[in-house]
């Protein structure tokens, strides 16, 4: 069973529409259409980043907002690709793994660019702040209580 990425991506309306397909779902073959057949999920990792296209998902195209779960891995590739599409546009995001602290962080990105940017690092290479700052980030990401967690890690 995979560790599940929450993925959030903060962008124009357009940018959120141009993610949907025609049941108004966020579908990465929609950016990206994958049509070599797949083995292991190794066509999607290459095209998208991830293995499995989105699910556990929302958006509000008004708002320019989207949220969805992803296999693994954030979806870097795609969100590139979307990025390129709509080249004057900044796109903000955010992911986090369900291991708390760790595959997390956030980006700002145009015409495929990152300008700026903040990812956890590597576990061994996290001081005890830094763990805990990126902890908090991930729940925050998440939807979770970030002091409930660092209470139980107490444990």
């Amino acid at each position: 069973m995979p560790n599940w990425v929450t993925n959030k991506i903060f962008s124009t309306p357009e940018v959120i529409h141009s993610m949907l397909n025609e049941e108004d779902r966020i579908d990465f073959e929609v950016v990206i259409p994958c049509p070599s057949p797949i083995h292991n999920g190794s066509d999607r990792i290459e095209a998208w980043g991830t293995s499995r296209n989105a699910c556990e998902q929302s958006h509000d195209v008004n708002a320019g907002s989207a949220e969805f779960e992803t296999a693994w891995s954030h979806p870097d590739r795609l969100v590139i690709a979307l990025s390129k599409r709509f080249p004057s546009t900044q796109i903000a995001v955010q992911y986090a793994d369900e291991d708390i602290g760790l595959n997390c962080g956030w980006y700002l990105i145009k015409n495929g660019e990152i300008e700026g940017h903040d990812i956890a690092p590597a576990l061994r290479d996290q001081s005890s702040e830094e763990r805990k700052k990126w902890i908090r980030f991930a729940c925050l990401v998440k939807g979770w209580d970030a002091n409930e967690y660092l209470a139980g890690q107490a444990d």
